[in-house]
């Protein structure tokens, strides 16, 4: 069976992903931690999301930034968190967390 959990380190998120055998022991973990920021530059308010190697993903900061530059603070806000949360989830699951940024 495989397990995601999100513990809380001080004010930090780790989202762990566990695999239990039958008798429920643990018999793989790995942990990602990617970093949310919020700078305030010029007036706006950007959301950079960071890898696990502490490089911003390009797609996130376009998307956010950009995409839906003219949406409420909270809507780009809610977007940010429930985009991390997908990152960390395909990051777990092996696939590479950025994505090529639309046209």
């Amino acid at each position: 069976m495989i397990v995601y959990n999100e513990e809380k380190h001080g004010q930090q998120s780790v989202f762990i992903k566990n695999v239990l055998d039958a008798d429920g022991n643990i018999t793989s973990s790995r942990e990602v931690v990617l970093r949310l920021y919020q700078v305030e530059n010029g007036g706006f308010l950007y959301f950079i999301l960071y890898d696990d190697s502490m490089k911003p993903i390009p797609s996130f900061f376009q998307y956010l930034n950009f995409g839906l530059r003219g949406s409420p603070l909270t809507s780009r806000s809610k977007a940010a968190f429930a985009l991390r949360l997908l990152y960390c989830f395909l990051s777990l699951s092996g696939y590479h967390a950025s994505f090529p940024a639309s046209e």
